[in-house]
């Protein structure tokens, strides 16, 4: 179906009726990533064959940010259907069909009806919302289940169907996607290209940036300031990651003057080649998950690195220098 899609012809002229269809699902499929890329915040319904060429879009593409963002727009998309759900069977079947299990309970009481669900899964999911309304100690808790109010249990949801896009992701191979989105390579340079002439260049804004920091490098300049000897790969996180974000070459040196074996001329000569003045290849941070093989992850308590999405510390600062409502 997916191959379909792609090859589907999006003129006037383009012969049987599924093949209308499949050109329909694609325009749409590529609207709405085109639309999350420009943070375009309006509402777009999503049917399943749309958003199933959505997850493949994003894995052909392999962008951290624009994964995240198409992905939060899809949550959000998800969000505003089980709100607007004309059925509480309707949230029922939805956690269904994520593997949850969920049962209405309780009188309907306006907005207070009770939803019953694994104490496990409140527990996995709700751990990611914000705001005490969402903590288990503000629940009903039974034998093992926990009862909750509709408003919760949308937020329940929400995360649910988020993680269920990033399993189903998991499951593709980059090389397939690619393949097999061969006939829209174009449409996937087109929202590459418009996504790094947007955000490519970042911003410089200077050292007093340090609160957007995600908390992995924000430990790396500690450990730096405090004439820690970093390894490694902590060093090739921070200059790349402050070069990713549009800091100058003399604000990068800044950062490692402390470090025991600081050189000028060897620091300058890294951050050359990484930045790719002298290599031809511009380096990209570690993502989340080399960070925590590294032992360079401290996310500690914080929200946001605690997100299903969040893979990556430019896509952390990127968030956070965006201003964008995270909840």
């Amino acid at each position: 179906m997916i191959r379909e899609i792609a090859g589907a012809s999006i003129s006037e002229a383009s012969g049987s009726d599924l093949n209308s269809e499949y050109a329909s699902i694609k325009k749409a499929a590529f609207a709405f990533v085109e639309g999350a890329v420009r943070g375009d915040q309006s509402y777009i319904s999503l049917e399943n064959r749309e958003l199933a060429f959505i997850i493949w879009i994003l894995v052909a593409i392999d962008e951290n940010i624009i994964t995240a963002r198409t992905i939060i727009k899809a949550r959000d998309t998800a969000e505003k259907q089980l709100i607007g759900a004309q059925h509480y069977e309707d949230l029922e079947e939805f956690g269904r069909r994520l593997g949850i299990d969920i049962s209405v309970e309780g009188e309907q009481i306006k907005k207070d009806h009770l939803y019953r669900l694994d104490v496990t899964d409140f527990a996995t999911y709700a751990s990611r919302v914000t705001g005490s309304r969402y903590r288990l100690s503000n629940q009903i808790v039974r034998a093992g289940y926990v009862y909750v109010q509709n408003d919760v249990m949308v937020k329940i949801l929400r995360e649910a169907f988020v993680s269920f896009l990033f399993g189903v992701m998991d499951q593709i191979r980059k090389e397939d996607a690619v393949t097999l989105l061969r006939p829209v390579s174009d449409d996937l340079e087109r929202i590459k290209e418009a996504y790094r002439k947007a955000h490519g260049s970042g911003a410089s804004m200077g050292k007093g940036d340090a609160s957007m920091f995600p908390p992995c490098i924000n430990e790396i300049i500690k450990n730096l300031e405090s004439g820690v000897n970093v390894s490694h790969m902590g060093r090739l996180a921070l200059a790349s990651f402050l070069h990713k974000a549009g800091y100058s070459e003399d604000e990068i040196v800044s950062y490692f003057r402390n470090a025991p074996d600081f050189d000028e001329n060897i620091t300058r000569y890294q951050i050359k080649h990484i930045s790719g003045e002298i290599s031809g290849t511009e380096y990209t941070p570690p993502k989340c998950e080399t960070m925590r093989s590294n032992h360079l992850c401290y996310m500690d308590d914080d929200p946001l690195c605690h997100r299903e999405w969040m893979k990556h510390p430019l896509t952390y600062y990127e968030v956070k220098r965006r201003n964008r409502k995270i909840r």
